[in-house]
């Protein structure tokens, strides 16, 4: 199931911000992969279709997804899921992509840490709540080709809840962001899934 709404920017931004606003009804329960959040990408979707499963090599694109999840690893986390990036980079460690946390945790792999730089600061997860309407902000800030000056910012209600830097995203010019969504895909587990949303801004 998904309902995602998306907009090709006319200008390509190496600096982007994504506001958003959203809330999920009582009834939203899901385990496993679900998207359901907002994405900043380039190169993503050639001709309008995604390209999941085929790893960013610097050449080829990058997607940062801004969402909550509830990994079957990690039973202990609660409904609806916490916070973190659901992302394709090339250092990826999967070709389905990475998660990081604000814990400055990355999965797949856990027990290998990343290197977000000596300025990193780790920040306790959020499990987000269910029937309230929280406000989303995403920076995605891409590094110059050959350097690692790439930063990805969350906040949320106006914290900032997640910083990473030390980032490579590309490596050639034209990978630049040219897409935003914001809306839910949803598989693996699930009873009831239902969400409610304002309009976006992206600037």
């Amino acid at each position: 199931m998904a309902l995602v709404t998306a907009k090709k920017l006319k200008q390509e931004r190496e600096l982007l911000f994504l506001r958003y606003y959203s809330k999920f009804n009582a009834e939203f329960d899901v385990t496993g992969s679900s998207h359901n959040g907002c994405g900043i990408s380039g190169s993503y979707y050639p001709n309008g279709r995604a390209t999941p499963g085929i790893p960013a090599n610097g050449r080829n694109k990058f997607h940062v997804g801004f969402e909550n999840s509830r990994e079957r690893e990690f039973p202990e986390v609660g409904n609806a899921g916490r916070y973190g990036l659901y992302i394709y980079h090339p250092e990826q460690r999967h070709r389905w992509g990475d998660k990081f946390f604000p814990t400055g945790m990355v999965l797949p792999n856990s027990s290998k840490k990343n290197d977000f730089g000596p300025n990193f600061v780790s920040r306790p997860d959020i499990v987000r709540k269910l029937n309230r309407w929280y406000c989303h902000e995403i920076m995605v800030k891409l590094n110059k080709p050959g350097s690692r000056d790439g930063r990805i910012a969350c906040w949320l209600d106006g914290k900032l809840i997640a910083d990473f830097s030390n980032l490579r995203l590309r490596d050639i010019n034209h990978s630049t962001s040219a897409f935003t969504s914001v809306g839910i895909r949803r598989r693996g587990s699930t009873t009831t899934t239902s969400s409610q949303r304002l309009p976006t801004s992206a600037r």
